[in-house]
């Protein structure tokens, strides 16, 4: 086992704490949680991140164990899918932003660009604000010292690169801005 791997134990810790800090109490006996910790035996960095957004979010997967067989690829359609297309749209925006959303200067040309690609001509701005304030601590953190939010995990940021298609990325990225995380992804995913 690598000296950074999570045991069965660490693991089971983790995402047991997490079903309880979202009162998601009656999974925590079920058989569920000893099968997502003993079938990570090879624990990859995210764990921690990926029990924290499986608990938050309860309409995640109806099959459960799929979400931890393949998180990327499972989280990356709900993020897609997502009722409030506004969040989806935001987190398209902050990718192709560094990560990273400046609360007061905003890339007005992406985002009207986002609107038009995904026909969502009411993405705008305000829609921007308003995710950020409510996604905070979920999928973005926001440093209000500094007023910019980027993504909480760089898993969230992969999926929303993932959920994207190439000629999406291809067009988006002539409004993006130097970017080494989509820069990465991009090399990452050739």
């Amino acid at each position: 086992m690598d000296r950074y791997s999570l045991s069965a134990d660490e693991r089971k810790g983790i995402l047991l704490r997490h079903l309880e800090n979202n009162d998601r109490h009656h999974e925590m006996e079920d058989p569920f949680v000893d099968d997502v910790v003993n079938d990570n035996k090879e624990c990859f960095v995210g764990f921690p991140a990926l029990c924290y957004i499986f608990s938050e979010e309860k309409s995640l997967c109806p099959d459960r164990f799929t979400f931890f067989k393949n998180p990327r690829y499972t989280f990356s359609i709900f993020l897609r899918t997502f009722p409030d297309k506004n969040v989806y749209l935001t987190m398209v925006y902050a990718l192709f932003q560094g990560g990273r959303i400046e609360k007061r200067h905003k890339n007005v040309e992406l985002i009207r660009e986002i609107a038009s690609i995904f026909r969502m001509p009411t993405f705008c701005s305000s829609a921007i604000d308003h995710v950020m304030s409510y996604m905070n601590k979920l999928y973005l953190n926001g440093h209000e010292e500094d007023s910019f939010y980027e993504f909480q995990h760089d898993f969230i940021a992969e999926c929303v690169y993932i959920s994207l298609d190439s000629e999406e990325i291809d067009h988006l990225k002539a409004y993006s801005n130097r970017n080494d995380i989509l820069d990465e992804l991009i090399e990452n995913y050739r």
